[in-house]
């Protein structure tokens, strides 16, 4: 399936990947906060969200749209993305089993709780198919040489006109 991905193909998917990334944990960040009330697992969540939407901006603008900023390499890429899949999977269900969504009353706002968890998980999700389509990409064999030889020529440095010892049969050698 993934020899079926050109380079370009998979560069878009991946940027595609990255947006929806961003898009979800903006959108869980934010129901989040509408949430209405703070405790220890919205905060966590909002926290996981934050770093997950700020490195995702970072991505898609400093890196891929402005090329301002050097892109990672591609096992660093991958560690942050396992990071950030376990930490969101652990963020939503903690937020999902926490008594503030289970025993919800008027007081605060319940549906935006339940909309942070489901965009939690679908940021988490977007997470994980960006680290698994970066392993798959990586285990690739290459067809080809990987890397193409420089062509070889030779220089030889003049060293005739710019000699110290001009003429040995001037009038100056001989003094």
């Amino acid at each position: 399936m993934i020899g079926l991905l050109t380079p370009t193909t998979l560069a878009r998917t991946n940027l595609a990947l990255r947006i929806a990334q961003f898009l979800c944990c903006l959108l869980g960040l934010s129901f989040v906060a509408a949430g209405g009330i703070t405790f220890h697992s919205s905060n966590f969540v909002l926290l996981m969200n934050y770093t997950g939407m700020l490195y995702t901006l970072w991505f898609v603008v400093a890196v891929e749209i402005f090329n301002y900023s050097a892109r990672l390499s591609t096992r660093v890429e991958q560690g942050i993305d396992g990071v950030l899949v376990f930490m969101l999977l652990i963020g939503g269900i903690c937020l999902a089993a926490s008594d503030y969504i289970s025993y919800c009353d008027h007081l605060w706002h319940c549906h935006n709780l339940k909309a942070a968890v489901a965009f939690t998980f679908i940021g988490m999700f977007s997470f994980l198919a960006s680290f698994v389509l970066s392993i798959l990409a990586t285990s690739k064999a290459t067809s080809g040489p990987t890397e193409v030889p420089g062509q070889y020529h030779l220089e030889v440095t003049p060293t005739d006109a710019l000699s110290p010892v001009q003429d040995l049969n001037s009038p100056g050698d001989k003094v």
